[in-house]
C-alpha cells in the first residue's frame, strides 16, 4: 500500500510534468509564428499603433513626379464642336430692344508644346494594393509625399504604413498598383474611406495618376523607386464673362450669376475607377467677380466636375449696366453642354440691341428658321441650316417650312415665320420696297465666317447665298442669295431681292410655293 505522503510526491510530480508539457508548447507556438513567412504588414490607419515590422524584408519605396496636365480646353458638345452660340430675346414677353446673345467656347492652351506643368509645393496621397485595386481587401499601405517649388517629391512625415524606423514608407516585394490623388492643394488629402473611396466637389483640383502592376523589387541601394507620376486634372476650368452693347452706358457695374444643372455637388471616387463619373445632376455653382466697372467683365474661375452632355442654365442674379438694374432678368438655357476632365471653358453672354439700323429698316442679326414649332433667329449674320428641310426656307404667306407650301394671294401676320419669333409681334417679312432700300444702300460680294453672301449699308448687314428651294433641291447655293418679301406680284408670284457677285437686285421670277430664306424687319 501506498504511504499518503509518497501519493503526494507522485501527484506533484505529474503537475510538475503537465506544466513542462504546456510551457514547452506555447514556446513551440511562439517559435512557429515568428519564423512564418510574411511579406508585407497590412495596417488599417497610418495613425495607429502597430506591432513592430521585419524591415529586413521590406523595401523603402521613393517617387518621381513628372508634374501635371494642364487645362487645354476641350469640346463643349457631345459632337466635337469648340465653340457654340445661341440667340435669345432679353425678355420673351415684350421687346426690350436687346437680345442676350450666349457663346459657350473651349480655351486651347497658349503654348501647345508645353502641355504639362510642374507640381509644385502640392500634397498627394499614394495608395497601394496588392496586385490590383479591385477592392479595399487589397489594400497594402499608403503614405503622403509633398513637391518642393521644382516638383520633386519627399514624404510628409508620419503619414507612412507601414513605416521603418527611418520614417520611410515600406512594402514588402510583390506586384502592386498604386493609386495617387491629390486636391492640388499644401494639406494632407484624407485617407480613403474604408481604404478604398473618397469625395470630390466642385471647385476641387482633384487629379489623378494610375500606376498598374509595378513590381516592387528592390535596387542597389535596397530601394525602390515608383517613377513617372503624371498627374492628370479630373475636373474643368468655368469662367463667365458678360458684356454690354449698345446701351447708352455700356458699363457693367455689377454682376453675380449661378450656373446650374451641372453635375452633382458632391460625387464619390473610388480607388477602382480611373476617371470622375460624369452623369451626376442638380449641381450648382455660383459665379462672383473681382473686376466690374468695364464694358466686359469677367468672372472668378471656378473649377466644376467633368459632366455629360446636358442643359445647362446660366442666371445673371445680379446684374447692372449703365445705372440700370437688371437683376434676373436674364436666363440662358443652353442645351447639349458637356465640360471634359481637364477642360477649359467659357461663357459669354453678351446683351446687345437686338437689330441694325440700314436703309430706314431695323434688321434682325440672323435668318428666321424653325425648329419643331418654334421659329427663332440664327445666332449670326452668316448662320443659316442647310437642306430642304433644314427650317432656313418659307414659302410665300406660310409658317410652314415643308417643300412646295404656301398660304394663298393675301399675305397676311398670321402666316409670318417673323411674326412667331418671340416676343411674337415685334418682327416682319420685309416689303419688297424695304428690301429694294437695303439693296441700294450701298452692297459688296463677300465672306463672314468663311460663308459667301452679300455685305449692305457699309457691311452693317449681312445675308448670306444659300440660294432657293425647288421642289425637291436647293439651287444656286453658295452663289446667289434669294431673300422673300411680303409683297405680292402677279400669276402667283412674289418680289424678292436677288444678289450674287456682281449686283443686287429686286426681282419677281419665282413663285408662291418656291422656298426661300428671310431676314425680318422690326415692326
Amino acid at each position: 500500500m501506498i504511504q499518503l505522503k509518497d501519493k503526494l510526491k507522485v501527484n506533484g510530480g505529474t503537475r510538475r510534468y503537465m506544466e513542462m508539457i504546456g510551457l514547452s508548447l506555447a514556446f513551440s507556438l511562439f517559435a512557429v509564428s515568428c519564423t512564418q513567412d510574411s511579406d508585407t504588414f497590412y495596417p488599417s490607419s497610418p495613425e495607429e499603433e502597430h506591432p513592430s515590422v521585419d524591415e529586413s524584408r521590406m523595401i523603402p519605396i521613393q517617387l518621381s513626379v513628372d508634374g501635371v496636365d494642364q487645362f487645354y480646353g476641350g469640346a463643349v458638345t457631345r459632337s466635337g464642336e469648340t465653340v457654340a452660340r445661341l440667340v435669345q430675346p432679353l425678355d420673351s414677353t415684350y421687346d426690350t430692344g436687346y437680345d442676350v446673345e450666349t457663346t459657350v467656347e473651349s480655351i486651347p492652351l497658349e503654348n501647345i508644346v508645353s502641355t504639362r506643368a510642374n507640381l509644385d509645393n502640392v500634397q498627394f496621397r499614394v495608395v497601394a494594393y496588392r496586385t490590383d485595386a479591385s477592392s479595399a481587401d487589397h489594400y497594402a499601405g499608403t503614405a503622403v509625399y509633398k513637391t518642393n517649388g521644382s516638383g520633386v517629391a519627399a514624404i510628409v512625415a508620419k503619414t507612412a504604413t507601414p513605416v521603418n524606423s527611418a520614417g520611410q514608407w515600406i512594402l514588402g516585394p510583390g506586384t502592386y498598383t498604386f493609386v495617387c490623388y491629390s486636391y492640388g492643394l499644401n494639406s494632407a488629402p484624407a485617407m480613403l474611406s474604408g481604404n478604398w473611396s473618397a469625395t470630390v466637389s466642385h471647385n476641387q483640383d482633384f487629379m489623378l495618376c494610375r500606376k498598374e502592376g509595378v513590381v516592387v523589387a528592390p535596387d542597389d541601394r535596397g530601394e525602390f523607386t515608383l517613377g513617372g507620376i503624371s498627374f492628370t486634372r479630373q475636373c474643368a476650368l468655368l469662367q463667365l464673362a458678360v458684356t454690354a452693347n449698345d446701351f447708352t452706358n455700356n458699363t457693367v457695374q455689377q454682376c453675380a450669376a449661378t450656373v446650374s444643372n451641372l453635375n452633382s455637388n458632391s460625387i464619390t471616387w473610388n480607388a477602382g475607377q480611373t476617371a470622375l463619373s460624369t452623369g451626376g445632376t442638380g449641381g450648382a455653382v455660383n459665379f462672383s467677380w473681382s473686376i466690374l466697372n468695364a464694358v466686359t467683365v469677367s468672372s472668378n474661375v471656378y473649377k466644376v466636375l467633368p459632366q455629360n452632355s446636358r442643359t445647362l442654365t446660366i442666371k445673371l442674379t445680379t446684374l447692372r449696366i449703365g445705372n440700370i438694374q437688371y437683376n434676373n432678368r436674364v436666363t440662358v438655357n443652353a442645351s447639349g453642354r458637356q465640360f471634359a476632365a481637364g477642360g477649359n471653358y467659357k461663357i459669354t453672354v453678351k446683351i446687345t440691341g437686338n437689330g441694325i439700323t440700314v436703309g430706314g429698316a431695323t434688321w434682325a442679326k440672323g435668318n428666321v428658321y424653325k425648329s419643331g414649332n418654334n421659329f427663332y433667329f440664327e445666332s449670326s449674320q452668316s448662320g443659316y441650316h442647310s437642306g430642304t428641310q433644314g427650317g432656313s426656307f418659307f414659302g410665300w404667306n406660310t409658317t410652314s417650312s415643308d417643300n412646295n407650301t404656301y398660304g394663298g394671294s393675301s399675305f397676311s401676320s398670321n402666316n409670318d415665320p417673323c411674326d412667331k419669333v418671340a416676343p411674337q409681334h415685334t418682327w416682319c417679312t420685309p416689303t419688297a420696297n424695304q428690301l429694294q432700300n437695303l439693296g441700294n444702300s450701298g452692297y459688296r460680294s463677300g465672306y463672314l465666317n468663311s460663308k459667301r453672301g452679300g455685305f449692305f449699308g457699309g457691311d452693317k448687314v449681312f445675308l448670306p447665298a444659300i440660294g432657293n428651294r425647288g421642289k425637291n433641291n436647293v439651287n444656286y447655293w453658295p452663289e446667289t442669295g434669294y431673300y422673300r418679301s411680303s409683297t405680292g406680284a402677279s400669276g402667283q408670284r412674289c418680289y424678292y431681292l436677288e444678289f450674287n457677285q456682281s449686283y443686287a437686285v429686286k426681282n419677281n421670277y419665282y413663285w408662291y410655293w418656291d422656298g426661300f430664306p428671310i431676314r425680318c424687319v422690326k415692326r
